[in-house]
């Protein structure tokens, strides 16, 4: 391995070197499987982020770290078979095997520290030094386990290029991603650079590289073709994209789903702990939700209502029949409107008593601008009614022949009424504000007035006579 490293400072005689030349087809593959493999392990990455305990961070970290290491491995081996050279070739299994191990630990690296975890002290130019380094450390290592009727030597000079190709473009990935969300684009743009630095590196460490012919050394032929290595390498690298593919939109998808559970039930909960009966039911008439209030209101309690059609419920159970058509109606009004619908409802109880209730209806339509569902909230405001009559009441009683006056506890008088100045002669803008001492007509003495307050105070009212102007 170390005799593979080997450099020069100028290139070799061409009489003692192989001249390779490229299978282009594979070329293209073992590029698009960099970027796609990019791509997967971005998409897997995603998910640590939206992972809330520390051993799913770490098998996501895992596997968007395996996936890219993978395809960058691929990528490498696949271009090393894309290159055909006049000789026998081979290839050492333990050491293709090994130069796996420093482009999962370098993509571990990235993705576990540089992109996910949010460690300030981790600059992008040490994240990019640690994946370029593990990029270009997968390769050599991989070309020394390359095994031909030769040696392998290096262009000094395309030898550091090729590193510095690996880690600056591994920079320029690293900061594209800090200033990106994690959307398709954002993530097919950090791929393709990605993609970019492990075969920009792949490549100008090939240019690099002098295939030395040597006599004394034979090598028998590979019972695999180039083609067939690559065809195996191919599929079972893109199967492996594909799973993890799969992981990050099945965890996804779960995600979504319990977190659209979770909205529900914390949307049940707050349904039910309203005091106005509400009920969510879906176009077809079927009682999806409803909490206590609506229960008690349509005399469902013990019956099982949920998903229920009401024309159901209305054959088998008088009372929720009896209920039903006092507080809803089957018009579809609701639906024409296409907004809130207002309405009031006067009912008598069992009793004898009216109560009063408000409804809102408030239809609920798809994307297609199709019926969905309907939902329902009640208000008794039976004790508002009464009130607004008793105030009603109140004001006509106001208005009596009596003169009345209303004070406040410090005895400002706050409003008269028109009989009080018609039979004092005060108008309400002269009195408003000041105390009845306005009207001390002098008859009375202060033990008049003591005895007086002192009644009012005791019991609650004072009737008399009094001497007022």
């Amino acid at each position: 391995m170390i005799d593979t490293i080997s450099t020069l400072f100028s290139q070799p005689d061409l009489n003692q070197l192989y001249q390779p030349s490229y299978n282009f087809f594979w070329v293209i593959v073992s590029v698009f499987l960099a970027i796609f493999s990019a791509y997967a392990a971005l998409k897997a990455s995603s998910r640590i982020q939206s992972s809330q305990d520390i051993q799913s961070k770490f098998i996501w970290s895992f596997i968007s770290s395996l996936i890219l290491g993978l395809g960058t491995w691929a990528m490498h081996f696949i271009g090393m078979l894309s290159l055909r050279l006049p000789c026998h070739v081979s290839y050492n299994l333990w050491i293709t095997i090994f130069s796996m191990i420093p482009a999962i630990l370098a993509s571990g690296a990235a993705f576990g520290i540089a992109w996910n975890h949010n460690i300030r002290h981790i600059s992008p130019f040490f994240a990019s030094l640690l994946l370029g380094s593990g990029i270009g450390t997968m390769h050599y290592s991989g070309m020394a386990a390359m095994q031909l009727s030769g040696s392998l030597r290096y262009d000094l000079s395309l030898f550091i290029l090729s590193l510095l190709v690996a880690v600056f473009l591994s920079y320029i990935a690293l900061s594209v991603k800090q200033s990106i969300n994690y959307n398709k684009k954002g993530i097919t743009l950090v791929s393709v650079i990605l993609g970019a630095a492990i075969s920009g590196m792949h490549y100008t460490a090939i240019a690099a590289t002098y295939f030395v012919k040597s006599p004394n050394k034979v090598l028998e032929p590979s019972i695999f073709t180039p083609d067939s290595l690559s065809l195996i390498v191919s599929l079972v690298t893109l199967f492996l994209i594909f799973a993890a593919l799969a992981l990050a939109n099945t965890s996804r998808a779960r995600q979504a789903t319990n977190k659209l559970i979770e909205n529900e039930h914390r949307f049940q909960l707050m349904i039910k702990s309203l005091p106005d009966p509400i009920v969510f039911k879906d176009v077809k008439g079927h009682w999806l939700i409803i909490n206590d209030a609506a229960e008690k209101l349509f005399h469902l309690q013990g019956i099982p209502w949920q998903g229920a059609n009401e024309k159901d419920l209305i054959k088998q159970h008088l009372n929720f029949s009896i209920a039903y058509n006092h507080y809803l109606s089957d018009n579809n009004d609701h639906w024409q409107e296409k907004n809130l619908i207002f309405y009031s409802k006067v009912i008598t109880d069992e009793k004898g008593a009216k109560r009063f209730f408000e409804a809102r209806k408030i239809p609920v339509f798809n994307t297609q601008n199709q019926p969905e569902a309907l939902l329902i909230i009640f208000r008794e405001v039976t004790e508002q009614k009464t009130a607004e009559a008793d105030l009603r009441i109140a004001a006509a009683s106001f208005e009596a022949q009596e003169g009345i006056l209303i004070t406040d506890d410090k005895n400002i008088i706050l409003r008269v009424n028109q009989a009080f100045s018609e039979i004092t002669g005060y108008s309400s803008q002269e009195v408003i504000g000041k105390t009845p001492k306005i009207l001390n007509s002098g008859r009375q003495d202060k033990a008049f007035y003591t005895d007086m307050w002192s009644r009012i105070k005791r019991t609650g009212a004072w009737s008399g006579e009094i001497w007022n102007r």
